[in-house]
């Protein structure tokens, strides 16, 4: 709702699906704590990320080389 408030387009690439999806998979409970992970991997840093740079219209979420980290750019 915040992101289309105010007309910011979010793409999330493949390798930052996988990245989120890795984190969160547990064979016995499934992908339970996705929520949590969300939070503290991309909405907390995202929040950062728009007040850093202001005015912005496009963010891009994918991770790093290695796919190790979340990347915004």
């Amino acid at each position: 709702a915040m992101l289309k408030k105010s007309k910011l387009q979010l793409s999330v690439d493949e390798k930052a699906l996988e990245y989120f999806y890795n984190l969160n998979f547990d064979k016995k409970y499934g992908a339970r704590f996705i929520s949590r992970t969300l939070k503290n991997e991309l909405q907390n840093p995202l929040s950062d990320f728009i007040l850093k740079n202001y005015g912005l219209k496009k963010i891009n979420v994918t991770t790093d080389k290695h796919g190790r980290r979340i990347k915004l750019h």
